[in-house]
């Protein structure tokens, strides 16, 4: 049996693109990774699970002037850690155990719905640098 190249081609493209989003969603899950140990030892989460939601369609680490998917998603991260540096920011987060980074509009943003605390970031926001976000997320965070 002879397929038609056009088919053929298509066969071999298909491929390429899932391993591109499974390497992807490793670079993304090993940087949210990095954050686990923190997060527990000061926040004092006994168990923990940090992941990506949605579709990545390029290397979460490229991104201009800082904004890559990955500096957002930790810079978010790293908002969390500090917010449990206090007390009220801990007794405000106690009951998370699962942390969600997804793509959202504007500055880094955040939705606590039970146990799940999910982080918006927004790489083509350029209102703040990446730092400047994360303290604003910060005092959003604690109550």
């Amino acid at each position: 049996m002879r397929l038609h190249p056009l088919l053929f081609a298509g066969l071999c493209i298909a491929p390429t693109g899932a391993v591109a989003q499974d390497e992807h969603q490793d670079k993304i899950a090993e940087d949210l990774k990095a954050y686990e140990e923190p997060l527990k030892t000061t926040c004092g989460f006994a168990t923990l699970t940090l992941k990506w939601q949605g579709k990545l369609t390029s290397n979460p680490r490229d991104g201009g002037k800082g904004n890559s998917l990955s500096t957002l998603c930790t810079s978010a991260l790293s908002a969390v850690v500090k917010t449990c540096g206090s007390e009220s920011g801990k007794k405000a987060l106690a009951k998370v155990d699962t942390i969600t980074c997804r793509r959202a509009k504007g500055t880094l943003s955040h939705k606590l719905a039970g146990t799940t605390l999910t982080l918006g970031v927004d790489p083509k926001f350029t209102g703040a640098s990446p730092e400047a976000q994360q303290t604003a997320l910060e005092g959003k965070l604690a109550p």
